[in-house]
């Protein structure tokens, strides 16, 4: 059992961090004592603290760059997921965020820059199975509603076309009729 010299509450050892500077190995002060100091330092100079994390990772881009592909490959499925439910929970914060950036010069600079790149990655796409199924699955859809549209468009005058003919038919009828008296 320790004291620790901050919040002054008596504390089991394996709550104190290692230092091998001090006589008993340990820190002079609690794991949440420290944590508690490092955040409120953070808060204080987040402006600091953002520079000195871009500055390391300008310096060490290869590295940052290379852990951060190792780390998505080993955790692939799991980010997937949760991008997933994020883009399930915040349906329409991301339909506006993807709106401003379609809209934007960045993104308009990025499709003329890339444009062979896009193209490719499109044909690429859409010859996977999974994905061409689909599309055709659409394009069927598409037609269906189409017919539906033009039918229903064209049903009044479609109509119309029906009731003259009958009218056409009754008055020849008719006309008939009179001719045999």
């Amino acid at each position: 059992m320790k004291s620790c010299n901050k919040c002054n509450i008596i504390k089991d050892l394996n709550e104190f961090s290692n230092n091998k500077r001090n006589k008993d190995g340990l820190d002079h002060f609690c794991k949440s004592c420290i944590s508690l100091k490092n955040k409120t330092s953070y808060k204080d100079n987040k402006q600091k603290h953002s520079e000195k994390r871009k500055e390391y990772y300008l310096k060490n881009k290869e590295r940052e760059n290379l852990k951060a592909k190792n780390y998505y490959e080993s955790n692939k499925k799991e980010i997937l997921e949760n991008n997933k439910k994020y883009v399930d929970r915040n349906k329409e914060k991301t339909k506006e965020y993807q709106k401003e950036y379609h809209n934007s010069e960045k993104y308009k600079e990025y499709k003329l820059k890339n444009s062979e790149k896009i193209k490719l990655y499109d044909r690429e796409y859409r010859q996977r199975p999974e994905i061409k199924e689909r599309i055709n699955k659409q394009k069927v859809e598409r037609a269906k509603i189409e017919k539906f549209k033009i039918l229903y468009i064209n049903l009044p005058f479609l109509l119309e076309a029906q009731y003259q003919t009958i009218l056409d038919v009754t008055d020849l009828r008719n006309q008939r009729k009179l001719k045999r008296f």
